[in-house]
């Protein structure tokens, strides 16, 4: 496996991963099948980071990170998703890490995942690698019939990157 950023040849994959997701699952609040051309405009504009993992040059995961700027600090969420069948490989993590040195590389110092309330996998992934429990939105989605909560979990890059000096 490895990563590489993100080629126009990759959108038609993600895509296809992106709508797994969106209509079975509630890792992601849309819930309509995704176009290539809908994934690039994801990833479009200034601040917007995007790689993918690759196992024979062909996309099996990618990492977003976008901007989400404050007054005091430069702030981006991150996104992370895998094609179904890799999951529970370790990938996960190493494309959270990944982008992560990414946002450091751009300037970002404070990094936040977005992680829907039922999604304890995520949960304890970003708790794993670092992130500290910043807060919860109640109802913040709706999706199958139901209210969903998002769950925040925050990392400050600066403090990271000094650490591993």
């Amino acid at each position: 496996m490895q990563f590489r950023p993100l080629a126009k040849r990759d959108l038609p994959a993600l895509a296809q991963m992106y709508t797994y997701y969106a209509l079975h699952t509630v890792y992601t609040y849309y819930c309509y099948p995704a176009s290539a051309s809908y994934m690039g405009e994801l990833f479009k504009g200034r601040g917007h980071l995007c790689a993918v993992a690759t196992e024979e040059d062909c996309a099996i995961g990618y990492v977003h990170i976008a901007p989400s700027f404050s007054f005091s600090r430069k702030r981006c969420t991150v996104a992370v998703y895998l094609q179904p069948e890799f999951t529970n490989r370790g990938i996960g993590p190493q494309l959270v890490q990944y982008g992560e040195s990414m946002a450091r590389s751009f300037g970002y110092q404070i990094i936040r995942a977005g992680v829907c309330s039922e999604n304890v996998r995520s949960q304890a992934m970003f708790m794993h690698l670092g992130y500290a429990y910043a807060g919860e939105k109640k109802n913040d989605g709706y999706k199958f019939q139901r209210p969903l909560d998002t769950r925040y979990y925050e990392k400050d890059l600066t403090l990271q990157e000094s650490s591993h000096a």
